[in-house]
């Protein structure tokens, strides 16, 4: 990949890792709490490995857009084998699915994870959650909708899987091609809904649309659509690597530090806290202690 070393008895591959003050530090699985930008980190074993993504920030920065992220760098083992510019643009669908689907995975540990945390969510913060959840699933419904989109829009050429279906479309890979066909058609079916939605809602404000809601009512994405996109797109790109590098990439499962579950435990803690300090203040006062029902598990 870049270069090995050994951690203990066992050996990982490193990739560049991009930082904020935009030097490049290769970074192993077990110092996922000190990166400061996304990085890929190759599990141990033979190939063809998985990679993992790993997500955490040391620290925020002041100032607009402070936490976009940048394409201008290559994993060097895939330019390697394709031109320059396709891979730019696999890089770029790769690092935009990522995005999506650490984005998506928060939306499932926060709201499909189970009843219990869906009520605890609730009554700790309706509100706020309820505008994170509607955030985080725009969010992921626009990214997969610029992957899936026209190679040509008003005179401007897009970065879209069926660019890069067309960029590796060379003498002898005709079975990677039909490959990259049957993943783009499964995607763009499960997404028809969505993209519909986000055409009308999303993307623009259709007057139509938002003057006759009842009239014209727009289907609404299920949750199983856009696992299914996900999926069928992760399948996409995994297929490209796969060909050219003898390894995948596990979209499904994004390491994220501090993340959804994370952060749900220590809501809790805090209240599980908060309730024994006020409990001990009636007690104190002579009262009887309430039962706040804060559940362990959620």
């Amino acid at each position: 990949m870049c270069r090995k070393a050994k951690t203990g008895s066992r050996c990982y591959s490193w990739i560049l890792v991009k930082r904020h003050n935009n030097s490049f530090k290769p970074t192993p699985l077990c110092g996922a709490a000190l990166l400061q930008r996304w990085a890929f980190v190759r599990l141990p074993g033979p190939p063809p490995a998985s990679f993992i993504l790993v997500c955490a920030f040391s620290q925020w920065k002041v100032g607009p857009f402070a936490g976009a992220i940048t394409y201008n760098f290559v994993d060097p083992c895939i330019a390697n084998v394709l031109p320059k510019e396709t891979a730019y643009q696999f890089e770029a669908a790769k690092q935009q699915l990522i995005t999506a689907s650490a984005k998506w995975q928060l939306v499932e540990q926060l709201f499909a994870k189970s009843q219990v945390r869906s009520d605890f969510l609730r009554r700790t913060g309706s509100g706020f959650f309820a505008l994170i959840r509607d955030s985080l699933v725009t969010d992921v419904m626009i990214s997969l909708g610029r992957l899936l989109d026209k190679l040509q829009l008003n005179g401007n050429d897009n970065l879209t899987l069926e660019r890069l279906r067309t960029s590796v479309s060379e003498p002898g890979n005709n079975e990677l091609v039909l490959k990259l066909a049957d993943h783009l058609q499964n995607a763009k079916a499960a997404y028809e809904a969505t993209r519909l939605y986000r055409n009308k809602r999303l993307a623009h404000n259709d007057l139509k649309t938002i003057l006759e809601q009842e009239a014209l009512p727009l289907p609404h994405a299920t949750v199983s659509e856009i696992r299914t996109t996900l999926r069928e797109v992760g399948e996409f790109l995994n297929a490209i690597e796969l060909h050219y590098q003898k390894s995948t990439t596990t979209f499904g499962y994004v390491m994220i530090v501090g993340d959804a579950d994370g952060i749900v435990g220590l809501i809790g803690d805090g209240l599980r806290l908060r309730e024994k300090n006020l409990n001990k203040q009636m007690s104190e006062a002579g009262l009887d202690p309430v039962d706040w029902s804060i559940p362990d598990d959620a």
